[in-house]
């Protein structure tokens, strides 16, 4: 899924939840243009006003999905996860917890296919 293949060298560490709307938005937009240009520009006001109830409902949802398949991680798979998530480098992480930076970026990918077959297997691998 879009997320996890640009987890490791876009997200910077800020709002998570923000960056995953920003990749599930600009994927609907990018869609939208290749199946009709003049609905993309329509498209863009409607994801702006994405903050209904409903909409944040779906958010809360997808987040605690989320959430759940981190928690089936091994513990120093969801620990590297959470502190790259969090914005910690690779060089830091490894000093506190004890790995070789080969390692680290092994396991994070590991981490990674976890993460996207639960998620997807929680049907949200499309939105993504």
């Amino acid at each position: 899924s879009r997320v996890w293949q640009h987890l490791p060298e876009k997200f910077d560490g800020d709002n998570f939840r923000a960056w995953l709307f920003r990749i599930a938005r600009n994927y609907v937009i990018q869609e939208s243009r290749k199946r009709r240009p003049d609905l993309a520009e329509d498209l863009r006001m409607v994801t702006a006003e994405d903050h209904t109830p409903d909409h944040q409902l779906v958010e809360r949802e997808r987040m605690e999905i989320l959430k759940n398949c981190l928690s089936k991680l091994e513990q120093k798979l969801a620990e590297l996860v959470q502190s790259r998530l969090g914005g910690e480098s690779y060089e830091d992480i490894c000093e506190r917890i004890g790995l070789q930076p080969a390692r680290a970026h092994k396991l994070f990918h590991t981490a990674k296919t976890q993460l996207t077959t639960c998620v997807e297997h929680h049907g949200l691998g499309q939105a993504q």
